[in-house]
């Protein structure tokens, strides 16, 4: 393992476990914050912790020498592939949202 690759591994975990830590504290302490009331503040933090997480997942995988253990390098895998998919499926989910409130897709009142 190159000195570079630990360079690189120990940074994407440090940063991705102080964006995390940041997020954290946000949608926990920081709650009743008026930046946090606005709308969508909430989802953002969520987001940004999902993209924390992949990025020490990949941190990991990049210590650990990518594929030297399969057992860990198929553990990682997975534990980022799960993380992507919920990003992907809050992003779709937050975007049909929106769509629906913006259509006013909703149960409608005929006049009588």
């Amino acid at each position: 393992m190159s000195l570079f690759s630990v360079i690189v591994g120990l940074a994407a975990i440090v940063l991705g476990a102080w964006a995390s830590s940041r997020s954290l504290a946000l949608l926990t302490i920081g709650r009743a914050k008026p930046e946090m009331t606005r709308p969508g503040a909430r989802t953002s933090k969520w987001r940004l912790l999902g993209i924390s997480l992949v990025q020490i997942v990949l941190g990991v995988r990049i210590l650990t020498n990518w594929l030297e253990d399969a057992a860990a390098s198929r553990l990682l895998g997975i534990a980022a592939a799960m993380a992507l998919i919920w990003l992907i499926s809050s992003d779709l989910g937050s975007w049909r949202r929106s769509r629906q409130r913006r259509t006013g897709a909703g149960p409608t009142a005929e006049p009588p």
